[in-house]
């Protein structure tokens, strides 16, 4: 398991997630553009799916992963809480001013905003026979 910090510390790194909802009670993975600014993570969308679920204040996961060392240690962080639709009012451009998000922005985009309450992720080392360790 990787601690707190090193889970926020890889999350605060991202610029692209995987957004977790349920579509037509189906669960959906959805590409997304992201920024942490202090303890909420920002989350660009654009589809009428994430949109109702930020207005209805569905609990979402969000979740990153990578790999170090030639690929063979793969890691993952995922956070879940409740989604909060935000605009684009000037105080959130502010925030994000400089971010992967802001320079993103088009003309049918949103933003949700995913608290850091709930944070948990993992590494795992894979092994690969004959290959030395």
């Amino acid at each position: 398991m990787l601690t707190r910090s090193e889970c926020f510390a890889r999350l605060a790194a991202a610029q692209v997630g995987r957004l977790i909802l349920s579509v037509d009670c189906l669960p959906a993975a959805r590409p997304v553009m992201i920024a942490v600014i202090d303890t909420k993570v920002f989350v660009a969308i654009e589809g009428i799916a994430e949109r109702e679920a930020a207005e209805r204040g569905d609990v979402l996961a969000l979740q990153i992963d990578g790999s170090e060392r030639s690929g063979l240690d793969l890691w993952w962080v995922e956070i879940t809480g409740p989604a909060k639709r935000s605009a684009w009012d000037p105080e959130t451009m502010m925030l994000l001013r400089g971010s992967p998000i802001s320079s993103a922005r088009t003309r049918d985009s949103e933003i949700m905003i995913l608290p850091v309450d709930h944070i948990r992720g993992e590494q795992t080392t894979l092994t690969v026979p004959g290959a030395p360790s």
